[in-house]
């Protein structure tokens, strides 16, 4: 599994802070849960998944073809006290 560097990650946060990023909760099954993220400034959104409170992945390019912790959940992880299991390993 490829990770991410450190400076990547603090791109990704800083993306994540300065951007009107806005999550919305997309329903849940079972233990996974399932996020859109929403970039008001370039009408882009993304579907971030968790599975038991843990961020999993994201749609967005960054995370899907890199395997990188992306802004999305990042923002994600902030706005719902959720952490990255990339960032758990």
């Amino acid at each position: 599994m490829k990770t991410t560097n450190t400076m990547t990650l603090i791109r990704s946060l800083d993306k994540a802070m300065m951007e009107n990023l806005k999550v919305y909760r997309n329903g849940s099954v079972g233990s996974e849960q399932n996020f859109v993220v929403v970039n008001h400034e370039n009408v882009d959104a993304y579907e971030v998944t968790a599975n038991n409170g843990i961020i999993t992945g994201c749609t967005c390019p960054h995370a899907f073809h890199r395997n990188a912790v992306c802004k999305h959940q990042i923002k994600t992880s902030l706005v719902h006290s959720m952490d990255i299991q990339q960032l758990r390993q």
